[in-house]
């Protein structure tokens, strides 16, 4: 990561470096190294400034990210960036998870990640898989422990989803196997999987002055079914599409109106409990947001009274 480096980032000639990608690596430093998932906590490695909330954590990332971007930008000379390391510890909480089954902190930090990647329009690499990974000894190097699978098949503790046998090794699968666009004929301005909605949302833009190429390459977008054991619809702004299933895994490919600029095309679940579980939540986070914002006054209070 570059809050690790004690150089500047150098300015990279493309007629000395052709073809350069800017693979950065990336991740939420707070999560990394106290291996614990806060939500609503975290810190900018770059101006050393605390982010409390939600909204600000994702603030925080999306800026971290963004500056990135701009590296390739402009001391690349436009150069794509690809993040070429990310991902989470799976021991985080003392292993907790494994022994409780219950793996909603890497879940949602998982989440958390690679949805601010997917908001920033970057491609990426997540980090990692090893195949001999075992509860004690992590990714067998220095204890370190973010392999998406593990020898050490995870207790399935109130996990919604059926996973398939071959996936039993699958950590924290719902935050990784999840929507995305292969292929897009046209450029991206929007690529946003909600997890707790399981809606996967694609927008982007094509060239109507190339309306012969539109129409013979589509858009490609792979869908996990483990995410939608009830199916799932499919909405398009324009044109039309079709799904070829796998086996674990649908592909719609989806060819849009060539005459039109503006496209979107929307995943949404047929199992209406997930939208109920949803709204109960939010209720119930409503509710217990005003005790708890008191007792942290209060104790602010008592801290610096």
């Amino acid at each position: 990561p570059l809050e690790f480096s004690i150089d500047e980032f150098p300015e990279i000639d493309d007629t000395l470096i052709p073809r350069a990608v800017n693979a950065t690596h990336w991740y939420d430093g707070v999560t990394l190294f106290l291996q614990a998932w806060r939500p609503y906590f975290t810190v900018d490695p770059r101006t050393k400034r605390p982010a409390f909330g939600y909204s600000a954590v994702r603030k925080t990332h999306l800026k971290q990210l963004a500056g990135i971007k701009v590296y390739g930008n402009e001391q690349m000379n436009n150069a794509p960036t690809l993040i070429g390391e990310t991902g989470i510890p799976f021991n985080m909480h003392g292993g907790k998870a494994f022994r409780s089954g219950n793996f909603s902190s890497q879940v949602g930090a998982l989440d958390n990640t690679v949805s601010c990647l997917e908001a920033s329009l970057v491609s990426f690499t997540l980090w990692c898989y090893t195949s001999d990974n075992c509860n004690g000894y992590g990714d067998q190097w220095n204890l370190e422990d973010l392999s998406l699978i593990s020898m050490d098949k995870p207790i399935r503790s109130g996990l919604q989803l059926t996973v398939p046998e071959r996936d039993a090794c699958a950590r924290a699968v719902q935050a990784f196997a999840r929507p995305y666009a292969t292929r897009i004929a046209g450029t991206p301005s929007k690529s946003e999987f909600i997890l707790d909605r399981v809606r996967y949302e694609l927008e982007y833009v094509s060239d109507p002055q190339k309306a012969h190429e539109s129409s013979i390459h589509p858009t490609e977008v792979f869908i996990p079914q483990l995410q939608y054991p009830r199916g799932y619809s499919v909405e398009t702004s324009d044109g039309h599409f079709s799904v070829q299933s796998h086996d674990g895994w649908d592909v719609v490919s989806y060819l849009h109106d060539p005459s039109k600029a503006n496209h979107w095309f929307l995943i949404t679940t047929k199992d209406t409990s997930i939208e109920k579980r949803r709204r109960a939540r939010i209720v119930r986070q409503r509710v217990m947001m005003p005790p708890l914002l008191a007792l942290c006054i209060y104790i602010l209070y008592l801290i610096f009274a």
